[in-house]
């Protein structure tokens, strides 16, 4: 929504334009959510201000436990079973569940995800000439995709 706000206050925006910006503004969210469920079992609580793992215990379906789900062996999936959505957990065995996730490393795997997602919003910027605004577009996704809080 907020590209196609930023077109629309373009005094002579076309529908391309329209859609063009939508599709970058799109893609660009679902990268920029891939990562912040990424930070929400993978992150630093100290550079968040958020306790990691809190994904887990309000039982939140993301990529990153969805891929825990399905990497963990059998003895580590029982135990997040356990722990996903349970509001009772202590915070120790949800320490312990995010420390096997980074273990099993998940993070590349949603990286690469989120990447494929930037590079299909470059994709739609394609037709541009080379300016400021569109290296900050650029700029803003890869910091997106990069980013670590």
């Amino acid at each position: 929504m907020s590209c196609e706000l930023g077109t629309l206050s373009s005094p002579d925006f076309t529908e391309k334009d329209l859609e063009n910006m939508s599709g970058y503004g799109e893609k660009i969210g679902v990268a920029f959510q891939l990562i912040d469920d990424l930070i929400g079992v993978h992150g630093d609580s100290k550079m968040t201000g958020k306790f990691v793992g809190n994904d887990i215990r309000e039982g939140k379906k993301t990529l990153p436990i969805l891929l825990a789900f399905q990497n963990l062996n059998s003895a580590n999936k029982d135990l997040l079973r356990q722990l996903f959505g349970n509001k009772n957990a202590k915070d120790s065995e949800i320490a312990e569940m995010v420390d096997k996730i980074a273990e099993i490393r998940v993070d590349k795997e949603v990286r690469d995800t989120a990447n494929s997602f930037a590079e299909e919003a470059f994709k739609t910027l394609r037709c541009y000439d080379q300016s400021p605004a569109l290296i900050s577009l650029k700029n803003s996704a890869k910091y997106i995709v990069e980013r670590s809080l």
